[in-house]
């Protein structure tokens, strides 16, 4: 009974009176003052065919310009495909004008222009072992991943440590 009573004054003694410290977030980012109103479009263009096909293009007061066109290619048939083509152009913040181009088709979306980054080119080592691969499986040899003791599957040695056998 005492170890009880020592135990629940000790509890007591312990629990201490927890603080809520929820602070609730500050906005940010938040505009003070009015909204400015959005780019009046100066030109607008937009021709619906009605067959798949279409094209459109706009221009607004800052400078901001599109145009694209569409179309069904081998409609009706297993090999449908829409393809479009189109390109728009914008002031950056560096007051530079940039353009970009894009195709969508069965090849998926390509875009392109002079500030968007291509791929780097492919090492030499990198081109050779496939250049190499391909040459062997073309003999074929075929390499699976799997273990295989001496005398299973390709009789061909594979090279180790140094080159070596």
């Amino acid at each position: 009974m005492k170890l009880i009573v020592f135990a629940v004054l000790l509890c007591t003694a312990l629990a201490g009176r927890l603080d809520n410290n929820y602070v609730q977030p500050q906005g940010q980012n938040v505009r003070s003052g009015p909204t400015p109103p959005p780019p009046a479009i100066l030109r607008l263009n937009n021709d619906n065919r009605g067959d798949g096909s279409y094209k459109f293009d706009f221009e607004t007061e800052n400078q901001i310009t599109q145009q694209e066109y569409g179309e069904v290619k081998n409609a009706g048939t297993d090999q449908e495909v829409n393809v479009i083509q189109g390109s728009y152009s914008y002031t950056g913040p560096d007051g530079v004008i940039y353009t970009v181009n894009y195709v969508a088709d069965e090849n998926g979306f390509r875009a392109s222009g002079d500030h968007i980054p291509t791929a780097a080119p492919v090492p030499a080592e990198i081109a050779d072992a496939v250049q190499q691969n391909a040459a062997e499986e073309a003999q074929g040899y075929v390499d699976d991943g799997q273990y295989r003791p001496e005398g299973e599957g390709p009789e061909r040695p594979q090279k180790g440590y140094n080159n070596r056998y």
